[in-house]
């Protein structure tokens, strides 16, 4: 391979760490953006007793923090995935290139639920599926990290 497909499968790869690492900071932001509380989108997984304990407790005040945090959540949603559809479109054969809506699919479906679920406390069923969800959606957000950093080692293994 040429140094310039060299330089940027490199550059994919530290693409690939910077992305999980901007994760762990977003994550540790959203868990902190609350007082006293765990937010249900950073546990990997909860009941729908425990969802619906948890957001039954919140102030006003915490409602509409969570619900600013979900309204951004969602740009972050667009913005992992619409980089790592690239980034798999780029590198990676076609094949792959479905696996990487998922993690967005299922973070969107839970997003939405919690933001349904903050104006819906009294309805039960709505909370009964989105512990299900997120931990989905984190066992997808792992696997793809996985898959992204074995595709780019194997990629740069071929490389040298």
């Amino acid at each position: 391979m040429s140094s310039t497909e060299k330089r940027f499968a490199y550059l994919s790869l530290i693409l690939s760490l910077v992305i999980a690492v901007f994760l762990l900071i977003i994550l540790l932001v959203l868990n902190s953006a609350m007082v006293n509380t765990e937010l249900l989108d950073v546990r990997f997984y909860y009941s729908g007793a425990e969802a619906q304990a948890f957001l039954t407790k919140l102030s006003p005040s915490d409602v509409f923090m969570y619900r600013t945090i979900a309204g951004v959540d969602l740009f972050f949603i667009a913005a992992y995935t619409v980089v790592t559809y690239y980034f798999f479109k780029i590198n990676f054969p076609r094949r792959f290139l479905w696996f990487v809506f998922i993690p967005g699919i299922l973070d969107l479906l839970e997003t939405s639920g919690i933001l349904f679920a903050l104006t819906k406390t009294s309805w039960p069923s709505c909370f009964n599926y989105l512990g299900a969800v997120t931990a989905a959606k984190w066992i997808m957000v792992i696997l793809s990290c996985v898959i992204i950093l074995a595709l780019s080692i194997s990629k740069l293994r071929k490389i040298k």
